[in-house]
């Protein structure tokens, strides 16, 4: 049977929904960041871009903002490829420190 009584009125407050949202980022970037490390298990281990976003668009709804935040934590370093190559031609690389 479901539940009908109304919510409490803190419920509907804005800062009461925003607590909400924050708490759900939150919690989707420690389980991407959580993917990352496990996905480069040693320091110093490097992945592409292109590859680690692939991996977290699966679990994440903003994979961008999830490495972002790994970096911000100083958990990941994100680097151009070592390559004497023009800039469109090398690859961005996600290390873990």
């Amino acid at each position: 049977m479901l539940d009908t009584a109304p919510l409490p009125r803190c419920h509907a407050s804005r800062r009461y929904r925003l607590e909400n949202v924050l708490r759900r980022e939150r919690r989707v970037s420690e389980v991407g960041i959580a993917l990352m490390k496990s996905a480069m298990s040693a320091p110093g281990e490097s992945l592409t871009l292109d590859i680690v976003i692939q991996i977290l668009a699966n679990a994440c709804p903003a994979p961008y903002d999830v490495v972002s935040r790994a970096v911000r934590q100083g958990l990941f370093v994100v680097e151009f490829e070592p390559e004497a190559l023009p800039f469109p031609f090398r690859d961005i690389l996600v290390r873990r420190l």
